[in-house]
């Protein structure tokens, strides 16, 4: 059964010229032929005024939920979230916001 990951992430305000290269990063991973990845999309928000401070969002879909988990633990989403992620993200605890269900 597909799978839909999102995620929401609150970055930080001064973080825009390094959320250029988070963006290139999302569509190499969505390009790389990762086994089981249908889509991924990554963007802004435009409806701010209730995306209660919420700036961007990642929607994957995958093939199944093993496809999901091949991608988590993959070295290009490990290396995007750890390199390029997580330095951007608000200190905040609800800095980003997962959730999956199967379509």
């Amino acid at each position: 059964m597909p799978v839909i990951h999102i995620v929401a992430f609150k970055f930080r305000a001064d973080a825009t010229a390094e959320l250029e290269v988070t963006a290139e990063k999302f569509k190499n991973l969505a390009a790389s032929g990762l086994p089981g990845l249908i889509k991924l999309t990554f963007g802004p928000t435009f409806t701010t005024e209730r995306a209660r401070g919420y700036t961007h969002a990642l929607v994957a879909e995958f093939t199944d939920r093993e496809a999901l988990h091949v991608y988590n633990v993959s070295d290009m989403h490990v290396s995007a979230v750890t390199e390029n992620v997580r330095p951007l993200l608000e200190p905040v605890p609800d800095a980003a916001l997962a959730l999956d269900y199967e379509i």
